[in-house]
């Protein structure tokens, strides 16, 4: 059996709902199971407060335990300035930091190659750190770790640019990404706005935070949650 964790972060309750959606999605293919995991808040209750957040669902915490032992891994969070949280990112610091490798614009390299992929939705398989040559530092060599592991959407404005600064960790721990690419038609729907990218599923919460997701981005998570379900479910047969 196949064990997916969905991992989010929300402070207005956006993403939990999108988060809640991919796992019927993922829940709907055969000898897959989904458990949902909410990222550590780092502000105080009064900001919070302050910030009029939604109040924190019953969701368990993700911790690095909960990344090694999943068989696939959907993440959800919004984006801020066009980048990841800083909930988010505190817990992929957590997973610790590995030995670097000589650059030389290998990795910019690669992710100028990214959009193409996600667009067509294809799986990224990384190297990451299992060829044990990339520790050599007596000579100069070739070769970087890449890949990522799957993003569910963001927000707002930002949203493929905040999934890019997710695939340097994700690299770094030889994950492999798995887009949504066009596989929900509703991404071409021009009757209504909405969020959502070859990238993963989306909302827009509007500038006070009040829009909800529309049944149309819902839709978009659970057809996400369903296809990375059953690749993920191969790759761990």
């Amino acid at each position: 059996m196949a064990k997916i964790a969905i991992i989010y972060y929300s402070t207005y309750g956006h993403i939990a709902q999108l988060a809640e959606a991919a796992k019927k999605g993922v829940e709907s293919v055969d000898g897959v199971t989904a458990e949902i995991y909410q990222v550590q808040e780092t502000l105080s209750d009064e900001i919070l407060g302050k910030m009029h957040a939604a109040p924190k669902k019953d969701h368990p915490i993700a911790t690095v335990d909960t990344l090694k032992e999943a068989d696939g891994i959907l993440f959800g969070f919004p984006t801020r300035f066009g980048s990841l949280p800083a909930q988010v990112k505190a817990l992929f610091d957590s997973a610790g930091g590995l030995t670097g490798t000589q650059g030389g614009g290998q990795e910019t390299t690669a992710f100028t190659a990214l959009t193409f992929l996600a667009h067509q939705g294809l799986t990224f398989v990384p190297l990451g750190y299992r060829a044990p040559e990339l520790f050599n530092m007596d000579e100069i060599h070739g070769g970087s770790p890449w890949g990522a592991g799957t993003l569910a959407g963001n927000q707002g404005g930002g949203q493929e640019t905040t999934a890019f600064t997710a695939l340097t960790f994700l690299a770094h721990q030889g994950l492999t990404f798995v887009p949504l690419g066009y596989r929900a038609p509703e991404l071409f729907n021009m009757d209504e706005i909405h969020g959502g990218s070859p990238w993963g599923a989306g909302t827009l919460a509007g500038g006070d935070g009040s829009r909800q997701p529309s049944k149309l981005e819902l839709t978009v998570a659970t057809t996400q949650g369903k296809s990375f379900a059953e690749v993920a479910k191969k790759l761990s047969s």
